[in-house]
């Protein structure tokens, strides 16, 4: 009797042992299968990413022009045909050209549950786009110039865009953007008219695209997703708030330009009461920027510029997106990485082709790098 009791726990603990298997091979399975299609597009495309040695060819060549004849032989060759090879600008645009068609594809292929999500995403077009508005108006530039440079990918079409560039002063461009998502910028002008400074319009732009994309993801179950777009929000909220305590602004001032969500942002407001960078710095130890940031101290106060910490904070992004597709390789694994290792790719041959045409050297050009 015994013996066939045992017997029957053991079928049983078996039993449920299979179930739960079952059940965990059907969830596996529904988080995998919607994306199936879009990880083999995905993979497909990073085949074709500029990986690292190819990367060194670009920091080694002689010139700007060696940078166009190797970029003629990768996906870029067809975004280059129509330009005026005449500086950095010109592989630039080929760059963002490229980048808002990749965007637009990659949006089109995700599944439903985060389909939402990515095309909050693509709205980091507008904030491009009306950037670059505001810095010609600025500047004065003809409006032929601006319009060249814009990319209608987000969801202000080319005509807002166009009548946006044609504007007379940079009160116009935000009085433009009343009506839209964008209408916050309207605060931020007070603090522009006073300093002139587009720094107040850039963090608030950054502020509205990143509020807008932590609303969207915030509520999902995608916690790769989440993770990495919490790395976002925070390294943006890290670099105002730096670029604040070196530029010795109170709070009060920036305030209304950082991002709710994330996870360091408590942190970081206590860390802003110190007196200066290093000591902020010293304020996140127990969190994983301690060491990103204090390893860049050192250059900081060498130098004096933030370049070395928002370098280090880039990185640590794209590194992480990499590595959730490394430890994810099926789901939105794939997708996050190669999202990350574009825009890793893009910042570099921009770095590279803007640090040839002003003669820097190559040690100088390779620390700009951020290596894969």
């Amino acid at each position: 009797m015994a013996l066939t009791a045992i017997a029957s726990v053991e079928m049983i603990a078996g039993t449920v042992a299979l179930f739960l298997l079952l059940i965990f091979l059907v969830r596996t399975a529904r988080d995998i299968i919607p994306y199936v299609y879009s990880t083999a597009r995905i993979r497909a495309k990073e085949s074709k990413l500029i990986q690292d040695d190819r990367l060194e060819d670009l920091v080694t060549a002689n010139s700007l022009e060696d940078v166009f004849s190797y970029l003629e032989a990768t996906e870029y060759a067809r975004y280059m045909q129509d330009l005026v090879l005449t500086g950095s600008e010109a592989v630039e645009r080929a760059l963002l050209n490229q980048m808002a068609d990749t965007y637009v594809e990659v949006a089109a292929m995700v599944p439903k549950n985060v389909r939402s999500t990515f095309a909050v995403l693509a709205r980091v077009w507008d904030v491009r786009n009306i950037k670059t508005i505001l810095r010609g108006v600025q500047g004065g530039l003809p409006t032929d110039v601006i319009k060249a440079h814009l990319l209608p990918v987000g969801e202000l079409d080319q005509k807002k865009l166009y009548d946006m560039a044609e504007a007379n002063t940079v009160a116009d461009v935000v009085s433009a953007l009343e009506e839209t998502r964008y209408v916050a910028l309207m605060e931020a002008l007070p603090r522009y008219d006073e300093s002139r400074n587009m720094f107040h319009f850039d963090t608030a732009l950054d502020k509205i695209h990143w509020d807008d994309t932590w609303a969207t993801v915030e509520p999902t179950n995608v916690v790769p997703l989440k993770r990495y777009l919490a790395i976002c929000v925070d390294t943006t909220n890290l670099k105002i708030l730096l670029r604040a305590k070196k530029e010795e602004l109170s709070l009060d001032a920036i305030q209304n330009s950082l991002i709710t969500g994330g996870t360091i942002l408590t942190k970081a407001l206590r860390g802003f009461e110190e007196a200066d960078v290093p000591s902020m710095v010293l304020a996140f130890e127990g969190t994983e920027y301690y060491s990103i940031l204090s390893d860049a101290v050192p250059e900081y106060e060498r130098t004096g510029t933030l370049i070395g910490m928002e370098n280090a904070l880039d990185r640590y992004m794209i590194i992480t997106g990499r590595d959730i597709s490394i430890k994810q390789p099926f789901g939105i694994g794939p997708l996050i990485g190669f999202i990350a290792q574009k825009e890793a790719e893009l910042r570099n041959v921009r770095a590279i082709a803007r640090g040839k045409e002003v003669g820097l050297g190559v040690d100088e050009i390779r620390s700009m790098v951020i290596s894969m």
